[in-house]
């Protein structure tokens, strides 16, 4: 079993986490880290799925807080 990478491990968590928080840097950070992470996983059982899941994460909750202060 090959080992996770650590920044799609932590872009996922870090998505996971703007969906309670929500605060405007939390999904930037988790949009950042998941896509260093999908550049390192490109072996299969890497972790790629969470990078992915962190990376729409962020955006989407990035996209509700710009919404929800009115810059959308």
């Amino acid at each position: 079993m090959a080992k996770k990478d650590l920044f799609a491990v932590w872009g996922f968590v870090t998505g996971i986490v703007s969906i309670f928080l929500g605060m405007g840097l939390l999904p930037i950070i988790a949009i950042v880290l998941s896509a260093i992470g999908i550049n390192k996983t490109k072996e299969p059982d890497t972790g790629r799925w969470m990078a992915i899941t962190g990376l729409i994460l962020g955006i989407l909750y990035f996209i509700v807080y710009l919404y929800n202060y009115g810059y959308i």
